[in-house]
């Protein structure tokens, strides 16, 4: 069978579910130059980056694809031709976000256990430092806010 003349559709449906080697190897000849290019605008807006993630975003784009029996691609509804390709872009770029944001999380110490509020609430009246105003608490929280939501971004 010549998989290069199909249809997105077809094609997709075929490698969703059959897995047949030869309709996957025309889905990455057709589509990882997409991938590809996703990857790298997305990888670029987190800052620095090694071609070795970018290869391994890449496959990790890949690998959700093809999670759970190609879940991904067998629930997608084709109601335009060219809709798969914004599909794919939108997986692709929330695979890359999702590395970017655990690596920062890892980078913050994620995983850490919080300390209770009660124990950092004695030990700061207990401390030489007079206690923060209620305005000046206020203040602080938002400050802090903005710089999360800032980092989120």
């Amino acid at each position: 069978m010549d998989y290069s003349s199909l249809q997105p559709e077809a094609l997709i449906r075929i490698c969703a579910q059959t897995g047949q080697a030869p309709a996957w190897e025309e889905f990455i000849r057709r589509f990882s130059p997409l991938i590809s290019r996703v990857v790298v605008k997305t990888a670029y807006r987190w800052g620095k980056f090694s071609p070795s993630v970018l290869d391994d975003l890449v496959q990790e784009t890949y690998l959700k694809l093809c999670t759970d029996n190609c879940r991904l691609l067998r629930t997608f509804d084709f109601r335009q031709p060219e809709a798969i390709y914004g599909y794919l872009k939108v997986v692709t770029a929330n695979v890359v976000h999702d590395h970017f944001k655990s690596a920062r999380a890892a980078k913050r110490g994620s995983g850490e256990v919080a300390e209770d509020i009660e124990i950092v609430g004695i030990s700061a009246a207990s401390s030489s430092q007079p206690p923060l105003s209620t305005q000046a608490s206020i203040e602080r929280t938002i400050l802090l806010q903005e710089m999360i939501s800032t980092w989120q971004e």
